[in-house]
This record gives C-alpha cells, sequence and structure tokens, in this order.
C-alpha cells in the first residue's frame, strides 16, 4: 500500500492506494488533521486532535524546518517534530496492513535542504521509498486527469490559497512529465488573512471598537468568523456571536466577498506576475487550476476567469485533492528541481527564450545607437559644419536615450538573473548570506549599466561633437538611466534585511518585459528612417506615401503599443492604450513629435519601474494594502 501526504499550514490530509483508487484517510471520522504536534512538559512528542495536559500546541511543524525556531519554552527538534507528524499520519492510514511508499508533497519552492531534512524526518518515521513531489505539479496533473486536454508544450497556472498563504505557480507540460516554471507567494492572502478581514469589518459594521477587545477576544471571535464563513458553503447567512454585550452580526457571501477584494487583487496580481516570470505569454495558458480550503471563499475562480478567458478547473473537495493527485502521478523528480542552479533560467525553450531576452535590449541599444550616429553624421554632412542651432532640432536624441536606457536594462537583467538564482539558493538553505549577495549583484548590475549607458553617451559625443565641446542636448539622454539605476540600487541594498521578503524572490519584481523593447526600438528605427536621407535613398523603389505610412505612422502606432505595453499587463487596458496613444499618434504624426513619442515611451519606462519599486515596498510589509482597505471600508461606513 502506497501512500500520499500533504501538510498543509493548517491541515494535514492524505491518501492511500487501494485496489488501484486513492482513498482518503480519516482521522478520528475525520478528512484532515490539524498540522501540528503536541510538546509535553518532558519534551517528548505527540500528534492527534488532543494532547495531554499541559501539553503545548507546536503548529506547522513544516516551518521549522525553514526556521528552526520553534517558539515554544522547550528547544524542539524539527526533523522530530515533523518525523511524529507523519508518523502519526502513517500509523492511522496503514491500520496494520504494510506501507510499501510514500509520496510527500512539498512547495515548489524548497530546495536541496529542506528536502534533505524532510527525507530523514520521513525515515524516522519509517517511511519507506521516500519520494517527493511539488505541490503545483500534483495539482497540475489532476486537472489533466480531470479537466482539460493539456499538449505537450502547454502551461498550467496553478493557484492554491490556503489557511496561511497563497502559492502561485506556472506549470508546463513536457514530454518528460511536469516541470515548474515560476512560482509567487504573495505575503497576506491566505484565509487567515481573510478571516481577519472579515472581523474587522463585521466589528465596523456593528459598531464595536476593536480596540476595546482582549487579544483572546479578538482570537475566539476570529475563529468564529472563520466557522461562519465554512457554514455559509451550505446557506445565504449565518450568525456570529460578537462580543458582549453586542448582538449577534449576521454574515453573508456578500461580506466575505467585500473583504476579500483586496486579496483576490493582489493573488490576481501574483498570478500575472507569475506568468511574466515564466516567460510566457497568456495564450501559452492552457488551463488555470484553483485549489485550497479558501479559493472558493474568495470567489477567485470568476476573477481569473474574467482575466485569462479560462474557464478555472475548481477540483472539489479542494482542500484535499492533491494526495489523489500525487498517488496518480507516483512520484516525481519535479520537486528536486530547486536543486537545480539554472532553475532560474526555466528548462527546455523557456531557458533558451530567457537567455535570448538577456541580449535583446543589448541588441537594441545597439541599433539605435548606430541609426542616432548615422542620422546625426548625415545632418553634419561632409563638410563637419557643427550647426548647433541645426543640430538640437535635427538630430535625434530621444534615440541616443532609448539606447542608453536599453543598455542600462540589458545590464540590470544580468544582475536581476544572478540575484534570483542566489536567492532561490538562500531559500533552499537557508543561507542569508546568499541573499545579501544577491542585492550587491542586482545593485552592480544597476551600476555597472549606468556605466554602460555612459560609454554609448560618450561615443555619441565623441563622434558628432565639435572638439572641446558638447552639444547641450547631450546632457539629458542619461536621465531615463538614472531614474532607473536608483530605485534598483535602493531594492539591492535594502530588500535583503527586511524580514517579510526572506524566501521570496524579490528581484523577479523587476523582470522588464522584452516586447516593448522590441516594439519601441522598431518603432523608433522606424521613424528615422522615414524623417532623414534614408527615405529619400528609398523613394527610388518605394512610393514616397508608402514609406510615410509604414516608417513614420506606422512607427509612432508601434512606439504607442509599446508604452500600452508597459504600462498595462491586462488585454483591456493594453487595448485602450495602444488605441488611444498608439493610433491616436498615427493619425497626427508629424517628424517633429517623433521626440514627444519617445520621450512618452522613456517615462513610460520610469513609471513601470517606480509601481514595481512600490510592489517591493508592499511585499515588504505584509497586511498594509488590507490595513489600509479595511480603514477606508471603516471611514465610509462611519459616514454613512
Amino acid at each position: 500500500m502506497r501512500i500520499a501526504i500533504d501538510v498543509g499550514t493548517a491541515t494535514t490530509k492524505a491518501a492511500v492506494s487501494m485496489a488501484g483508487r486513492a482513498v482518503p484517510v480519516l482521522f478520528d471520522g475525520e478528512p484532515t488533521l490539524p498540522s501540528g504536534v503536541w510538546v509535553h512538559a518532558g519534551g517528548a512528542l505527540s500528534a492527534g486532535r488532543t494532547g495531554p495536559g499541559g501539553a503545548a500546541w507546536l503548529a506547522d511543524p513544516y516551518r521549522l524546518l525553514a526556521t528552526g525556531n520553534s517558539g515554544t519554552a522547550n528547544a524542539v527538534d524539527p526533523v522530530e517534530a515533523v518525523s511524529v507528524l507523519l508518523g502519526h499520519v502513517a500509523a492511522t492510514a496503514a491500520g496494520g496492513d504494510r506501507i510499501t511508499g510514500a509520496v510527500l508533497l512539498v512547495p515548489a519552492g524548497w530546495g536541496p535542504r529542506r528536502h534533505a531534512l524532510l527525507r530523514e524526518a520521513a525515515g524516522r518515521a519509517g517511511l519507506p521509498g521516500v519520494e517527493l513531489l511539488a505541490a503545483p505539479v500534483a495539482a497540475a496533473t489532476e486537472l489533466a486527469a480531470a479537466g482539460p486536454a493539456v499538449p505537450d508544450g502547454g502551461c498550467v497556472l496553478v493557484c492554491d490559497v490556503g489557511a496561511a498563504a497563497a502559492d502561485i505557480a506556472v506549470v508546463e507540460r513536457t514530454a518528460a512529465g511536469w516541470q515548474v516554471l515560476s512560482m509567487q507567494e504573495p505575503p497576506g492572502c491566505g484565509g487567515d488573512d481573510l478571516d481577519r478581514s472579515l472581523t474587522t469589518a463585521l466589528l465596523a459594521s456593528a459598531a464595536v471598537p476593536a480596540a476595546g477587545l482582549s487579544p483572546d477576544q479578538t482570537t475566539a471571535l476570529t475563529g468564529r468568523v472563520r466557522a461562519a464563513r465554512h457554514a455559509l458553503a451550505g446557506t445565504d447567512r449565518v450568525a456570529v456571536v460578537m462580543p458582549d454585550p453586542h448582538p449577534p452580526a449576521i454574515l453573508t457571501a456578500d461580506h466575505v466577498h467585500t473583504a476579500g477584494t483586496a486579496i483576490r487583487q493582489r493573488i490576481t496580481a501574483a498570478a500575472v506576475d507569475a506568468v511574466v516570470a515564466a516567460d510566457i505569454s497568456d495564450d501559452h495558458l492552457a488551463a488555470v487550476a484553483v485549489l485550497g480550503g479558501a479559493a472558493a471563499s474568495l470567489g477567485l475562480a470568476p476573477e481569473l476567469h474574467e482575466h485569462y478567458a479560462l474557464t478555472p478547473h475548481t477540483p472539489q473537495p479542494a482542500d484535499r485533492v492533491l494526495p489523489a493527485a500525487a498517488l496518480r502521478t507516483g512520484g516525481t523528480a519535479a520537486a528536486d528541481g530547486a536543486a537545480d542552479p539554472l532553475r532560474v533560467l526555466g528548462r527546455g525553450w523557456a531557458r533558451i527564450w530567457q537567455l535570448i531576452a538577456l541580449g535583446i535590449p543589448l541588441a537594441a541599444a545597439w541599433l539605435l545607437l548606430w541609426r542616432a550616429l548615422d542620422d546625426g553624421l548625415d545632418i553634419i554632412g561632409p563638410g563637419a559644419v557643427y550647426d548647433y542651432l541645426k543640430l538640437p532640432v535635427l538630430f535625434n536624441s530621444g534615440a541616443l536615450a532609448m539606447a542608453c536606457l536599453f543598455a542600462t536594462l540589458a545590464m540590470i537583467g544580468a544582475g536581476r538573473l544572478g540575484a534570483t538564482a542566489l536567492l532561490d539558493h538562500a531559500a533552499a538553505t537557508g543561507d542569508t548570506g546568499s541573499a545579501r549577495r544577491a542585492g550587491r549583484i542586482l545593485a552592480g548590475g544597476a551600476f555597472g549599466g549606468l556605466a554602460f549607458a555612459f560609454i554609448h553617451q560618450q561615443l555619441a559625443d565623441t563622434v558628432i561633437a565639435a572638439p572641446g565641446s558638447t552639444p547641450p542636448f547631450m546632457d539629458h539622454v542619461l536621465l531615463a538611466s538614472i531614474l532607473v539605476v536608483v530605485p534598483t540600487v535602493l531594492i539591492g541594498l535594502v530588500a535583503p534585511h527586511i524580514a517579510a521578503l526572506q524566501g521570496t524572490r524579490w528581484s523577479e519584481r523587476l523582470r522588464y518585459p522584452m516586447t516593448p523593447v522590441i516594439l519601441a526600438t522598431a518603432g523608433t528605427l522606424s521613424m528615422s528612417v522615414e524623417s532623414t536621407g534614408s527615405a529619400r535613398e528609398l523613394q527610388d523603389y518605394v512610393a514616397p506615401w508608402i514609406i510615410g505610412l509604414v516608417g513614420g505612422r506606422g512607427g509612432m502606432l508601434a512606439l504607442g503599443v509599446a508604452i500600452a505595453f508597459t504600462l498595462a499587463t491586462t488585454p483591456l487596458p493594453r487595448i485602450g492604450l495602444a488605441v488611444i496613444i498608439g493610433f491616436g499618434g498615427a493619425l497626427i504624426y508629424t517628424w517633429q513629435l517623433q521626440e514627444t513619442m519617445i520621450g512618452l515611451y522613456l517615462a513610460s519606462v520610469v513609471i513601470w519601474w517606480v509601481l514595481q519599486t512600490g510592489r517591493i515596498a508592499v511585499d515588504a510589509t505584509p497586511g498594509l494594502r488590507s490595513r489600509v482597505g479595511d480603514w477606508l471600508r471603516s471611514m465610509a461606513s462611519t459616514s454613512a
């Protein structure tokens, strides 16, 4: 008999294979067991729903494999705590039979250190033939067995919302099985966070001052709210007992939906980030899987359906499907993928695209630099007359500024990739030194990018400037690069020291998409050809109106679309911005507007960088967005 065990933050689930079927394991008649162990007064450990008198409850022993801090008076060996829990699950499941193999589900972000500790714990528990399986792989396997077909090369977005956290991952199907391409862990997005938000909302609606409650009263009320939220699955309203002397409050699905708005938005944003980090487009997604006990309460499936135009697969019961799926998968090496130092590059075509993407901004920078220098020399002419009244008007300094910016992005991209690899190592091993080195590499890449941009600027200055002087328009071509480098350096120096960012891939927030780079380069080059001597050379072969349409107006359209792809991440806003900026710019195009449109694109990149910096700041302060939302809702209810 084989067993699959899923130890979650709040509850543990298991299934065994019997007669070719996956059968859930019942613990005292219930399908779940609280995830934790009892610490006895003498230091002994036990697992189960109830413990002996005087024993302290130690929840979520899996986290001890990362932190090693039990938070109890008696020091607890993390491996032993996990071993006791696994042993209790195995003994309950076996019922006198012999277990011949075990599949243990693990988070996709775990690395070799925690894998080794978990294997040691399983060995102490007497589990034979242990295999580790990444939870998103099990979810994708379940979806492929029960939901839409996923072809080789197709990807599945997995959103697993548990009690304490939400895990978002993109999983790709290959001929050899499944592999995790990317993952995100948005802070403050678990069922417990939803219950705290609901509690705050109920207190506000009932005019109960939260400051007047003791911590025990708040904890008890949150527990009653959690039970009421679960009860809403079978009814439309539930009464929640409020602290004396206040009457009971009524909880409805609308209350839950409103309280979960900020959490849904964070999860959806993390899903978008996961797709971007996987270096795939939305079109590559074959399916979306939504599971976890809090997912239904949040109404996450409709939100993702609206965003991706795919009907999410929501297996039932949403919080107990993974062990059965793990038995069908049979265990794979997918969980050990974190041991691959090149995992940050993805696999297969994703890895090739990652390497190509590193060179795209650099190639774009050199193309734009060459075009700017060629235009400058064409304006100066063979007589080398440095007319500084004509040169600033005719010379495309915007193209030079874009070249400098793309040179900067190329170096930041290389630094970000190295930083992410070190952050993965830090998450897998708990090595805080690797996280600090990741920050220094990112900051160093940013400084290197600015130096590289300065070289581009000096090269242009050397080629087109008169000896001993510098055109005044050269002074601002580095502005966009500087505005991108400054926040990047600050992030690299500060982020490794923020506790809330430990174990996360915060550097991936700075993965600037390559589609806008390609569009902006093509648009700038097209407009440059249309407005310079190159157009006269083409007129022998192409009608002037075609040059103007494709080169001038087409280039303006491409730049507008690049701006839309930079500022918006969802289809409808992108289309709206592309129509307004791209088509609008194409309709009113003149060669004098080239610099304006290029300036708008450079500004959009800076805005994108500022927004990503803000997202990292929000990640660093868990609960900030929900607290602000709760405050705004309380203000609105007070004014009403």
